[in-house]
């Protein structure tokens, strides 16, 4: 993903409960999933605009132990629009004690041209169920 400076970034949680850590860089979006998150937070949205700095920002997801009920969700907004969606019912589900997901996002001078082909951010660390291996023909 990229941004301009003056752009905002929203993040949206739903599904978080006690076992999801979000952060962006190295400031954290939610409270542990060690302490107990309040589930009153969950599906708010927060304003981490003011944690971007120009460059590569990274964006982290860790979940722990296996899905819940309620499959997590993280809406990413660029500026009040819609960006991307993680979405934890579209990945296959794993055994591993703890599954981690990073995406990055760069930060550019608003006046630097976009550079067509360079998409930035996903860094696969699920399988989406739609991944599949492809046959050659």
């Amino acid at each position: 993903m990229r941004l301009r400076t003056g752009d905002t970034l929203h993040l949206t949680l739903s599904g978080a409960g006690n076992r999801a850590v979000v952060s962006l860089n190295t400031y954290a979006v939610t409270q542990p999933a060690l302490v107990e998150f309040p589930f009153s937070e969950d599906g708010f949205t927060f304003d981490v605009t003011h944690w971007l700095h120009l460059g590569r920002n990274i964006l982290s997801v860790v979940l722990f132990g296996p899905a819940g009920t309620v499959p997590f969700r993280l809406l990413i907004e660029q500026s009040g629009m819609p960006a991307w969606t993680f979405d934890e019912a579209e990945f296959l589900p794993l055994a591993a004690p703890w599954r981690l997901w990073t995406y990055a996002i760069e930060v550019i001078e608003r006046d630097t041209p976009a550079t067509i082909g360079d998409h930035c951010g996903f860094v696969p660390g699920f399988l989406r169920r739609s991944d599949r291996p492809r046959t050659s023909a």
